[in-house]
């Protein structure tokens, strides 16, 4: 007897129930499939908080790396309000283009990675509504056939 089965038990009674022991993410029961979901959302959003604090942190460090060279490589240094301005000598250019590319990368990545964390998110969903979809067609496959006719009608 497979473990998870009592006597008299069906595969629709272990599908509504959840006891199979090997749900994955594209079959399994219904309250398989709301683990799934909860335990992959629940990952993502355990693990924005320190994904953000990375980037920003790698953000920082190439900030301060940039003053750093602003203040110690560069000439004719103009600070105000809203930018530092600063003569790069023609020696140091890919010195400052490695540093500035650093920086930037560090900025769009603070940009793009929550949204990239919200497509995840909807993507769990997406695939949570699919598995449970076909979990519910298993265990009502006549809810298949009334669809198919109420689509060609």
């Amino acid at each position: 007897m497979e473990p998870g089965h009592e006597p008299g038990s069906t595969n629709r009674d272990l599908l509504v129930r959840g006891d199979t022991g090997n749900e994955t993410q594209s079959g399994g029961s219904v309250e398989g499939q709301l683990r799934i979901f909860a335990k992959s959302t629940d990952s993502l959003i355990a693990t924005f908080p320190l994904t953000m604090w990375i980037v920003s942190a790698a953000h920082r460090g190439a900030s301060n790396e940039m003053r750093e060279f602003i203040r110690n490589k560069c000439t004719n240094v103009v600070i105000d309000a809203v930018q530092i301005r600063a003569e790069v000598p023609p020696l140091l250019s890919k010195e400052h283009s490695i540093i500035d590319r650093k920086l930037e990368r560090s900025s769009i990545a603070s940009k793009i990675i929550p949204r990239s964390f919200v497509v995840s998110l909807v993507s769990q969903y997406d695939s949570f509504l699919g598995g449970l979809i076909k979990s519910l067609f298993y265990l009502r496959p006549e809810l298949v056939n009334a669809s198919e006719i109420g689509r060609a009608s």
